[in-house]
């Protein structure tokens, strides 16, 4: 696949996950630059709807909250609202940490952290983090990123009475998800009866998602979508091992 949008590859090191922002082990970090090409492809479908940005994101399979976090680093000025959750609050917690760099609260108080670190055990990768710090505040300072609504909940992706209690029905531009593979993560499944998932949680997702909205998946898996008439494929594309559809409710 040929990018459309961040045809250069650009460096994104200022984002390396466990430097600024925060990680989880075991907790794979989304591509940067692909997670702007999605933004950006998402933007342009719902501009040919007439639907104009400021945009409402929402990861219900945040982890760290690293993807959405990057999202609005690159694209503040046309993002009104990012929303997380993930059924493990250990995830919830370092996702709540990881949006709150968004403002000038959270890097001051992440600098504050990285400068006892430096100072207790003198590492350069420390060191290296204050600098990034200083460069997220010069380079994005012009996104607004403050005035970003932000709110991260625990909850079950594939339970709507569970979403529903933080998110109302109907107010999501873009729910992107980076789903579980099995590999370095798996669902948790209070539903043992589910045979499929992916469509359990497209049909959870889609109550929130607005009727011109879009759902995006990414995942190891080919899905296929003929034989569910609730949804319709508008894009899709791969990159490497990753398959990324983008869908809307029929």
């Amino acid at each position: 696949m040929q990018y459309k949008y961040n045809v250069k590859k650009e460096n994104y090191s200022l984002f390396s996950s466990g430097n600024v922002l925060y990680s989880i082990s075991g907790q794979p970090a989304f591509p940067v630059r692909l997670s702007s090409e999605i933004y950006q492809r998402c933007a342009e479908i719902l501009n040919g709807k007439n639907i104009k940005p400021p945009y409402s994101i929402y990861d219900p399979f945040c982890g760290s909250g690293y993807l959405i976090t990057t999202l609005g680093f690159l694209h503040g000025n046309t993002i009104s609202n990012l929303t997380a959750s993930d059924i493990s609050n250990t995830a919830v917690e370092l996702a709540r940490r990881n949006l709150n760099l968004l403002t000038d609260k959270g890097l001051n108080s992440r600098e504050e952290e990285l400068v006892k670190l430096f100072t207790t055990f003198q590492k350069e990768s420390h060191l290296e983090a204050i600098e990034k710090i200083k460069r997220l505040r010069t380079e994005f300072a012009t996104l607004q990123t403050e005035k970003i609504v932000k709110k991260v909940f625990q909850a079950d992706a594939l339970s709507k009475e569970s979403i529903e209690k933080n998110v109302s029905l109907a107010s999501i531009d873009i729910a992107i998800s980076d789903i579980p593979y099995g590999q370095q993560t798996n669902w948790l499944l209070e539903d043992n009866s589910l045979n499929d998932p992916v469509i359990g949680f497209l049909e959870t997702i889609r109550h929130f998602v607005k009727s011109e909205g879009l759902i995006v998946l990414t995942t190891q898996s080919r899905i296929k979508f003929t034989e569910n008439p609730n949804f319709k494929k508008v894009h899709s594309f791969k990159v490497g091992h990753r398959h990324i559809y983008l869908i809307r409710n029929i």
